[in-house]
Formats: C-alpha cells, structure tokens, sequence
C-alpha cells in the first residue's frame, strides 16, 4: 500500500526522474534491510535488527512506502523491547508489504 499524497508531492516537489530513482533505491534498500534483519533474528541481535527497521522506516514514508514503513515500525518497536517471539510474522509482514509494493505499485 502506498500513500498516494506522499507520492504526489514527491513526484511535483523533485520530479519525475528523481522520485522514481529514489522509489527503486528504496526498494532496494528494503530487499537488504530484510535481509539484515533476518539474519540478525537468527543471531538475536535486537539492537541491530532495530536499528535496521528504524532507517527503513524513515526511508520508505519519504517516499510514500506507507505499508514497508508500518510493518519496518513494528519490527523497531521489537527491537526496542528486545523481544524476538513477535518477529517471524512481522518479517513476513514486510516481505508481504515489500511484494505488494514492487509488483502493484499504482501511483
């Protein structure tokens, strides 16, 4: 799910070229940061998982990313509370949010 208004003032205040530039960086840093976190689940480093989650969410409600950025805000908050029990299904959460986004993005 997107933020439409996000979008549209992105796209009117930096352009088209720019917005979607910074779009497909945003997907790509959300592909890495799941991996990061995936393996810092497996390693049960809470710190680094919401550190993490925390610079994902910034990047993607920049941009509009309002689904990547709500499961990235409950994967910090998980990382914050160093509880790893409610983080398996949020990674599915984002890996869901991250697939919908890149594949039916309609702005």
């Amino acid at each position: 799910m997107t933020n439409p208004t996000v979008v549209a003032e992105m796209r009117e205040e930096i352009g088209d070229d720019l917005f979607w530039e910074l779009w497909e960086a945003t997907l790509r840093q959300t592909s890495d940061a799941l991996e990061r976190m995936r393996g810092s689940m497996a390693r049960g480093e809470t710190v680094s998982l919401g550190k993490s989650a925390h610079q994902l969410k910034g990047s993607a409600a920049a941009v509009g990313m309002s689904a990547i950025a709500a499961a990235a805000q409950e994967l910090e908050e998980a990382g914050i509370s160093a509880e790893l029990g409610p983080v398996p299904p949020l990674l599915d959460r984002l890996e869901d949010a991250f697939g919908r986004t890149r594949l039916g993005v309609a702005v």
